[in-house]
């Protein structure tokens, strides 16, 4: 569980920025669409599940690459960060988003988002469990 939500956050990374856009024109709806096109979510989260499983041994892999962990309801997902884009992003930026992650170097960093997040992860569960141990304590 622990690892399914910090390959929800790696994702989350690549869609995050602190600015809040109000509008939510066909245009913007179109930048966002393009972005998640060149960006491929779907193939990130399959490439970060299968590294996570390339992590594990046997029985361990084929658990989790059966449980509900490594699925994800690609259509609602996608749905769900149509909307967050369209309203956290600007028009300007989805279409900067897009360009990017639809560049050489764009496409590149997104080949590598599984071994980010098999590499992280790992490091992230450490942190929040060391958090909790310290709060605990206190």
């Amino acid at each position: 569980m622990n690892y399914l939500k910090s390959m929800l956050l790696v994702l989350s990374v690549v869609i995050a920025n602190t600015s809040m856009a109000q509008d939510s024109s066909k245009e913007k709806v179109q930048a966002a669409k393009r972005y998640m096109t060149v960006a491929n979510l779907e193939a990130i989260w399959n490439s970060m599940v299968s590294e996570h499983a390339a992590t594990l041994d046997e029985p361990e892999r084929t658990k989790y690459l059966q449980s509900s962990q490594s699925k994800i309801n690609i259509e609602k997902f996608e749905a769900v960060l149509l909307k967050g884009l369209v309203a956290v992003f600007t028009t300007e930026e989805l279409n900067a988003l897009a360009d990017f992650y639809g560049s050489k170097a764009g496409q590149s960093a997104i080949a590598k988002y599984g071994k980010f997040s098999a590499y992280i992860s790992p490091l992230i569960s450490d942190i929040a469990i060391t958090e909790m141990q310290v709060g605990g304590d206190e």
